[in-house]
């Protein structure tokens, strides 16, 4: 059951215990501002168990561990729970937006949570409110790429009606803005607002490090078939960014509507690229020369086997 916070009355300035600077303004120090301007967001407590996470993992960053974890709860045991926590009704719980970590705290003292509900609030705004959060209390290396690629989407969409478009409907203004805060270039930003085009295979290869995020921009601009067809053939052979940027410039000029007639097309550009096939299962050599004619030099092994599996496939039909 909700209560009110008995350590913070209404003479509290909230405003103070935040870090303010002028030139920055995200909406989480925004709602906290408001708190001396709204009476109805007030600061009530529950239970830790009355809390879930937010319901999205593209924007749930990873938990706090090791030294950083024991920084907070050391802080937390001292004074306790100094920022509340912001979250929305979710069924009969209270959703996170704001405060994970610190709730993960308090589950383990066992201590109770103070908190702001937020009503009749979009889902814009609860996404912003979870993406500005990382903001002030994470690096962007605590981003995996597809949270990082995703995070600058939704505060570039919140954004999109300022400045001066660009051609992929996005603002000048906003994208240095976000820049600044992710400490990213302008190029960066674009490369990362790409990647949100990517297959879901894609994006899972990204965040298990798998394939480069440079290869995956390239991959990005083809469409979702020909994604797939690329990401069957890394399996077995080794393409880089360059390949893809090749792919995709020829592709271009091409009319293909069926995917066999992509997967055709692929395998030639492959072919043409002379791309190196990485053998999962090594043959050993020493016995497969024991089975090669003694007159078949050893340079001249490979093409040998080769000729022979042609002639066997062209005779076992």
């Amino acid at each position: 059951m909700a209560r009110k916070n008995k350590f913070m009355d209404q003479q509290t300035d909230f405003v103070s215990m935040l870090d303010e600077e002028p030139s920055e303004d995200n909406l989480t120090k925004t709602i906290v501002r408001e708190l001396n301007k709204e009476p109805e967001n007030e600061i009530l407590t529950a239970s830790v168990d009355m809390f879930i996470p937010y319901e999205d993992e593209k924007l749930r960053l990873d938990l706090h561990h090791g030294e950083d974890r024991e920084r907070l709860k050391e802080s937390i045991k001292l004074n306790g729970i100094f920022t509340p926590v912001i979250c929305v009704k979710k069924d009969d719980k209270l959703m996170i937006l704001s405060g994970h970590n610190r709730v993960d705290v308090a589950k383990e003292l066992n201590i109770e949570v103070p908190y702001i509900l937020k009503n009749n609030i979009s889902q814009e705004e609860k996404e912003l409110i979870c993406i500005d959060d990382n903001l002030i209390h994470r690096q962007r290396t605590d981003y995996k790429p597809m949270q990082l690629a995703y995070s600058i989407k939704v505060k570039m969409d919140a954004e999109r009606h300022q400045g001066v478009a660009l051609s992929n409907g996005y603002s000048k203004l906003s994208g240095d803005k976000i820049g600044e805060e992710h400490g990213l270039t302008r190029k960066m930003i674009n490369i990362y607002l790409k990647l949100n085009e990517l297959i879901d295979d894609a994006k899972d290869l990204i965040d298990q490090k798998k394939i480069s995020i440079r290869l995956a921009y390239e991959l990005a601009f083809l469409d979702p078939d020909v994604q797939r067809i690329i990401l069957d053939y890394l399996k077995d052979i080794k393409i880089n960014e360059k390949m893809v940027k090749a792919i995709r410039n020829n592709i271009n000029d091409k009319e293909l509507k069926s995917y066999e007639e992509k997967k055709t097309f692929i395998e030639s550009q492959l072919l043409q690229l002379r791309v190196t096939v990485t053998q999962s299962h090594k043959l050993d050599f020493r016995k497969v020369r024991k089975i090669i004619p003694k007159d078949i030099k050893d340079e001249e092994v490979e093409e040998y086997i080769f000729n022979a599996i042609e002639f066997y496939k062209n005779n076992h039909n």
